[in-house]
């Protein structure tokens, strides 16, 4: 009978209530953005930046773009020791306390570990964690109260056993408030008092309690929201009341927190979130709206959270966590008017009595009452004659009417009184066969209150409110004065009464007086006339100055210098279409563009670009379809619904975002800290140095400003200093790669703003070492300089010695000899008769001296043939190295062979040394060589091989040979297969070659085949190379990405090559490169880099293709200067 009554009571208290609505727009966080579980009991927001959020099956960090979830794992005993995250702490120390359904955990961040600490013999149910204000430590569990002594969580005792605890919180008092299942009980730790109040009247059953910044001390139960009174010692109830809208709006409370502008934000179960404003004693409400994506995702909120940014996080049951922000929602939306099936809106307008009036694709005439916010539906009546079909632009005529062009020719009054149309069709004009005109998409109210109105096609017709009669002005081929064109789709008046006039082919000036029509029209060599002829919006501002949109930028007049001044994207528009324009109060203007709304400085000249990630409907916009109330509130409509704002309560975000290194990849690949042979040692958003080997030559930083209110306008900006000269302003990319870099030390830094452009100027930074390899050592080039010293000094020494030796036995048979000839001569004297005989023998002697003077002198000559052997070794090799680059310029296309099929192309291939790495191929397949083949197939690679030199070469050759067997003898033909047959035999080749196991190459491969009707198929696959591609009489410049894989290489990849394919008409330019072109420095170590190629691509697009590669070669030479070549170049550009 019991439980019978207590669902009797839920039940009766849990009708939905009817409190009044509040317009609060959150950011739904989900499943879909990586979140865990869609539980949200807790959240939290750390010293570092990151949000944490405690659901039901794990805990997640929060970065604004991914989660990081921790749960439990079996096998890992440094896991959570529970995956039911109920609360979440930062103390003091800056350590993270996590309360899970088994104990109580805490996170060690350099680790990424949890350190788990004992509540006894066996798991615990931890509900609360508090730190006082004293430090102390304060856990909530079902067996009582603990608190932290001496490195452990002790059993807490109190005067009265308390069991089964929910909720703490500490009062300004130092006393702590607990919540339990069987009652509120205030606990002062001081001097032991205890205080229990009673269960039965309060109905706080596991509820949470709070105290706001004012001292107020508020509990949630399930029987309302109580608030207490310290002078009486009780509590002031709040509850619902179904007859009053602005009471709670549900009775069981389950979460409370304090709101950025002071109001308690009150968490109920199936009831929404109240707000409640303690000085009006007024409860408003947030509740789920399954029509509107930016409402509450579900009704059940166990969980509120205030950031130190003050933004709001409600975790809500089974909808994840919402996120509002003061700084976003800049923008209220109207994306479904009644039960219209298509949000597409093309016109508004409103009237002195604050009326909105739209335009709705499938419903007519709709009206929009602000201050009651109901819409009131005007279905167009069946029409006799012409038909009527959609509102294209509507003015207010009057008090009571309206005047609306439509787009099927057709011109009304509406009467705003009774709610009737009167269709007008202008008088038959007996100069145009009696025609009625085109679609109509322009009407405006001059001074005078007669309505000027733009037909597409059939002029400019004044409708003169007094005569009530309409007086065309067309286009006269014969008359300079007339209207420069008969489509006419802007019109505005200065405040000199002349009234402007915009056209598919011009600007006209119109003078009352003379009736004539001065023109202003774009000149294609001309940088002061109008940036684009079509004309799609005017407007006169405060100034009296005239701006004018167009389908390329808008333009200011500058009568007084009878010129133009243009703004495009290049000056920081989102588009160069402009839809519609609006001055604010400041003197900004607003414009609505293909690509969002920007507003726009006059004074500063400056641009701020709202899109769809500041909460806009939709970013393209519709025609004229804008409109300021008279208390500067601006609406503007389009194919997705109207935006409405006031431009004073856009509020800019002053947040200077954390920047944290969230991942780092070492070829594409996210490193660990229990990777095998990770270099990370702590997590790395910890680490502050980093030691890489030579061989992880490709590494990646990832990184986020932790800024939560739209981080999709982050911007970023990073450098390596001791590699990049300047900032790389990346805009919203979050990953920088480096390759190749010489050993040595470097520091990573990068910086972020925040989505309003607030810059975090100091970042995050890392030192990175990279070690060399030990032949680049300093040990190892000092001992290879001593070994050759040494040897040269040991050769050296050595022919020294054998000389020496060599002439001390020279001198010893020299000596031997003199003392020889003395004797002789002494036989001489004393002997006369044996003087001639003897005199023959010294002659003799004197020769062999001489002998030994010419084996002296053939010694040295053998010295000199030994370095003239060294210098003909050196000139066989280079002669090798020759012979080298002959082999590879013969496998090389030649220019005849490319140009019989593609007669307009261009080479340009420069390699770094003799031999390059480099290569292109080419080869044309007939029909008769592919049997059912409709037509031929011609295909065009780049190849950029490791390394440069001898060694690219090898490759290069290899490369060559392998893609003539797969495509020529093969007739292997889809390019991602082909990719795939090349990285197989690339490894195979080096598999029998032992120590070059990274070696690879970056390809582009394009595959052509004409089609019927001047069409081309263009199949493309690339590894690590991207496609570049001019349609025909184009200058944008389209890329077609490649996959990030390599042919070959140390390091593997499941993911498969992808073939991509394009129909394109002839005249299409393609361009295959490596990246040696874009990788050039400067002299100041500056890349040429891809967005320059880019810009260099659209500039050369329309000229012979003999004439593009001139102008390559002249962008390249001009970035290089005297800097050495980098690496081998290669750009090969065709046209089909």
């Amino acid at each position: 009978m019991r439980n019978i009554l207590l669902l009797l009571i839920l039940f009766t208290t849990s009708v939905p209530c009817q409190a009044q609505q509040e317009q609060v727009h959150f950011k739904r966080i989900s499943l879909k953005e990586g979140l865990s579980q869609s539980t949200v009991k807790c959240s939290l927001k750390d010293r570092e930046g990151y949000m944490w959020f405690g659901t039901r099956d794990g805990l997640n960090r929060y970065d604004g773009y991914q989660m990081t979830v921790y749960r439990n794992d079996p096998k890992n005993p440094a896991s959570l020791n529970s995956s039911s995250i109920n609360d979440i702490l930062e103390d003091k120390a800056g350590n993270l306390w996590v309360a899970t359904s088994k104990g109580i955990d805490r996170f060690d961040r350099q680790q990424e570990t949890f350190i788990h600490y004992s509540l006894g013999d066996h798991p615990v149910y931890v509900s609360d964690i508090l730190q006082d204000h004293r430090g102390t430590r304060w856990i909530g569990t079902e067996n009582g109260l603990f608190r932290w002594e001496k490195g452990h969580f002790r059993p807490c005792k109190t005067p009265f056993e308390i069991a089964s605890l929910q909720h703490i919180t500490e009062d300004d008092r130092g006393e702590l408030w607990i919540i339990t299942w069987y009652g509120i009980h205030r606990f002062n730790p001081g001097n032991q008092s205890f205080r229990t109040y009673s269960t039965t009247e309060l109905q706080a059953i596991g509820s949470p309690v709070f105290q706001d910044s004012q001292g107020r001390l508020w509990v949630g139960t399930t029987g309302g929201l109580l608030l207490y009174n310290r002078q009486t010692d009780s509590f002031t109830r709040f509850l619902h009341d179904e007859n009053n809208p602005n009471s709670l709006c549900y009775n069981e409370v389950i979460s409370l927190a304090e709101g950025p502008d002071g109001r308690l934000w009150i968490g109920t179960e199936d009831g929404g979130i109240s707000l409640f404003d303690y000085r009006q004693n007024r409860f408003g409400t947030l509740r789920q709206n399954i029509d509107d994506p930016t409402s509450l995702s579900n009704n059940s909120v166990p969980s509120l959270y205030r950031d130190d940014q003050g933004n709001m996080w409600a975790g809500t049951w089974a909808g994840g966590v919402n996120l509002y922000s003061p700084y976003a929602g800049k923008f209220a939306h109207y994306r479904k008017i009644l039960d219209f099936n298509t949000p597409n809106m093309y016109a508004v307008t409103g009237d002195p009595q604050g009326r909105i009036w739209i335009s709705v694709e499938e419903g007519g005439l709709v009206m929009l009452d602000r201050r009651t916010g109901l819409f009131t539906h005007y279905p167009t009546p069946p029409q006799q004659g012409p038909a009527v079909g959609i509102i294209l632009s509507m003015a207010d005529y009057g008090r009571d009417s309206l005047a609306l062009t439509y787009h099927l020719a057709s011109f009304a009054f509406f009467n705003k009184r009774n709610g009737q149309f009167n269709f007008l069709f202008p008088h038959p004009d007996p100069t145009n066969n009696q025609r009625i005109g085109s679609s109509k998409p322009i009407v405006f109210q001059d001074h005078d209150h007669n309505l000027w109105i733009g037909d597409w096609g059939d002029g400019l017709i004044l409708y003169d409110h007094r005569s009530r009669q309409f007086t065309y002005h067309r286009f006269d081929a014969n008359d300079a004065g007339s209207l420069s064109n008969n489509s006419v789709f802007a019109i505005c008046e200065d405040h000199q009464g002349n009234v402007w006039v915009g056209t598919e082919d011009g600007l006209n000036r119109f003078d009352r007086n003379s009736g004539k029509f001065t023109r202003y029209q774009h000149e294609e060599n001309n940088p002061n006339s109008l940036s684009h002829k079509t004309i799609i919006s005017l407007l006169v501002d405060h100034q009296n100055t005239l701006w004018v949109g167009t389908e390329q930028g808008f333009n200011r007049l500058d009568e007084k210098n009878n010129r133009f001044i243009r703004y495009t994207r290049k000056e920081g528009l989102p588009s160069d279409v402009i839809k519609g324009m609006l001055e604010d109060a400041k003197g900004n203007l607003w414009l609505s563009t293909n690509k969002g709304l920007s507003r726009f400085d006059p004074r500063h000249k400056t641009f701020r670009n709202y899109d769809v990630n500041d909460d806009l409907q939709v970013e393209e916009f519709n025609r004229n379809a804008c409109y300021k109330a008279p208390d500067g509130t601006m609406f503007f409509a389009g194919t997705a619904g109207m935006s409405m704002f006031h431009p004073d309560s856009l509020r800019e975000n002053p947040y200077v975002p954390p920047v944290m290194i969230t991942d780092f990849q070492i070829f594409n690949k996210s490193v660990g800290l229990a990777d095998k042979d990770s270099p990370l040692k702590q997590s790395i958003s910890q680490t502050k140095e980093l030691t890489l080997s030579y061989k992880q030559s490709v590494f990646t930083f990832e990184f986020a400003a932790l800024n939560f209110v739209l981080p999709g306008k982050n911007q970023y900006a990073y450098k390596l200093e001791g590699f990049d000269q300047d900032w790389n302003q990346v805009g919203t990319q979050r990953k920088a790669t480096y390759t190749n870099l010489n050993p040595g030390e470097y520091t990573f830094r990068v910086k972020a703003s925040n989505n309003d452009g607030v810059w975090n100027e100091k970042g995050a930074s890392i030192k990175v070492i990279i070690t060399p390899p030990f032949w680049q050592t300093w040990w190892f080039k000092v001992l290879a300089a001593t070994m050759v010293m040494g040897s040269a000094f040991t050769f050296y020494r050595i022919r020294i010695n054998a000389i020496q030796a060599q002439k001390a036995k020279l001198e010893e048979q020299v000596q031997e000899r003199t003392a020889e000839v003395v004797q002789q001569k002494e036989e001489l004297q004393l002997v006369n008769a044996d003087m001639c005989e003897k005199q023959e023998e010294i002659l003799q002697q004197q020769e062999e001296l001489l002998a030994t003077t010419e084996q002296l002198q053939t010694t040295n000559f053998e010295l000199q043939e030994s370095h003239n052997s060294l210098r003909k070794a050196n000139e066989q090799v280079m002669s090798s190295i020759l012979y080298a680059n002959t082999i590879q310029q013969a496998l090389l296309p030649s220019e005849k062979k490319i140009s019989q099929t593609l007669p307009e192309h261009f080479v340009l291939y420069r390699p770094k040394d003799i031999v390059s790495g480099d290569f292109y191929w080419f080869s044309h397949l007939s029909k008769e060589d592919l049997e059912g083949k409709e037509s031929d197939l011609v295909f065009i690679a780049v190849v950029d091989c490791t390394g440069h030199g001898v060694p690219g070469a090898f490759m290069s050759i290899i490369g060559n040979t392998l893609l003539n067997e797969i495509i020529n003898f093969k007739h292997i033909l889809d390019p991602a297969e082909i990719l795939e047959q090349l990285d197989k035999g690339v490894k195979s080749a080096i598999d029998k070659a032992e120590g070059v196991n990274t070696a690879g190459m970056d390809v582009c491969l394009l595959r052509m085949q004409k089609g019927e009707g001047g069409q081309v198929q263009v199949l493309y696959a690339g590894a690590k190379r991207p496609l570049f591609y001019v349609l025909n009489q184009h200058q944008e410049v389209n890329i077609l990405s490649a996959d990030r894989r390599s042919i070959g290489g140390q390091y593997t990849t499941e993911r498969p090559f992808t073939t991509q394919e394009l129909i394109v008409e002839e005249g299409t330019t393609f361009y295959l490169t490596t990246d040696g072109y874009t990788d050039q420095n400067n002299a100041e170590r500056i890349k040429l880099g891809t967005p320059r190629l880019r810009e260099v691509i659209a500039q050369v697009a329309l000229l012979p293709l003999s004439e593009q590669k001139v102008a390559f070669d002249k962008v390249l030479d001009e970035h290089q200067q005297a800097a050495d070549q980098r690496d081998d170049i290669t750009l090969v550009g065709v046209k089909v």
